[in-house]
């Protein structure tokens, strides 16, 4: 039984995790022990542990999971299981072979996480993609800049007419909201920061499997 384990315990003794500050600080020390390397069969003991971990915060509620990443346990946001798995983890997942975007896709995930609503969220994943497109494309053009191009690789790989003019009509909206919310500092709508987290994953997600398919 689930409620008798050691996470269970010391999960019951953090009764109040609706604080974004605490939630984050919990999750992150839980991480630090998901990796630890202190046993003798160091590798069984952290996965017994990080199932006992992912199972109790599925069952308190909180949206994060926990992800068994190339760096290790760490945590993410957790809204729609669906959209996390396809747009979030597959896509980080994804992204080994490009280091730099994958770091600010990280970092903003992170931040949104932590329960940063502002600016910062949108601005490193407007750059997560830029970076991406960047390498994806081998050129330096910026993210507006791109958007020909990369109607001209869809094209290349058969996507259909109506999809293309969706997507550049999404990623011209895309970096018309970035541009016009990352010049201040004030708190933004969560929803809309969620939709960006996942719009960002849902524009290279399609880029990754098009190129593969």
């Amino acid at each position: 039984m689930f409620e008798k384990t050691r996470i269970f315990k010391l999960l019951s003794k953090f009764p109040d995790l609706t604080s974004d500050t605490l939630m984050y600080r919990w999750l992150m020390t839980m991480e630090i022990y998901a990796n630890i390397d202190c046993y003798d069969d160091a590798e069984h003991a952290r996965k017994n542990f990080a199932v006992e971990l992912a199972e109790a915060v599925e069952l308190s509620g909180v949206n994060a999971i926990l992800c068994d990443t190339p760096d290790g346990y760490r945590f993410y946001p957790a809204n729609a299981e669906l959209l996390d798995i396809k747009l979030v983890i597959d896509v980080l997942n994804w992204l080994s072979n490009y280091p730099k975007a994958k770091e600010k896709y990280d970092d903003a995930l992170r931040l949104f996480l932590k329960g940063d609503r502002t600016r910062h969220v949108l601005d490193d994943c407007r750059l997560s993609l830029e970076l991406f497109v960047k390498q994806y494309l081998s050129n330096a053009s910026s993210l507006e800049n791109q958007i020909s191009e990369l109607g001209k690789f869809l094209k290349d790989k058969n996507v259909s007419t109506e999809l293309r003019n969706m997507f550049n009509s999404l990623l011209k909206g895309y970096t018309s909201f970035n541009n016009n919310n990352v010049k201040h500092d004030d708190k933004i709508n969560e929803s809309e920061i969620e939709f960006v987290i996942y719009m960002t994953g849902a524009f290279m997600r399609l880029l990754i499997t098009s190129a593969n398919g």
